[in-house]
């Protein structure tokens, strides 16, 4: 860390312990359906205020509605790839 940087932020539980932020996958970006995200670091989709989330691709900044319904998606992807016998999960629709 440079001189002067701010550390970035460390989620803590009440009991001051550290915790991990909950699984994050890329998300297809609202306008050129790439999943290639570029975070901040100790990011968390929950945390206020949100981001910046942008994608790598087109510069496209992602509001919060935006990436926690891209997020909404992939869980239903995953979830859905766990019946069968493939963990991988589609970004795209076929």
């Amino acid at each position: 860390r440079a001189a002067g940087q701010k550390e970035a932020p460390r989620a803590s539980s009440p009991t001051g312990r550290l915790v991990m932020a909950k699984s994050l996958y890329p998300v297809p970006c609202p306008r050129c359906d790439e999943a290639q995200n570029v975070l901040p670091g100790g990011f968390d989709p929950e945390q206020a205020p949100f981001g910046p989330v942008t994608c790598m691709v087109c510069g496209h900044s992602f509001t919060q509605d935006e990436y926690r319904q891209g997020m909404a998606e992939i869980a239903a992807k995953r979830n859905a790839a766990q019946g069968g016998a493939s963990n991988v999960v589609p970004l795209r629709p076929n």
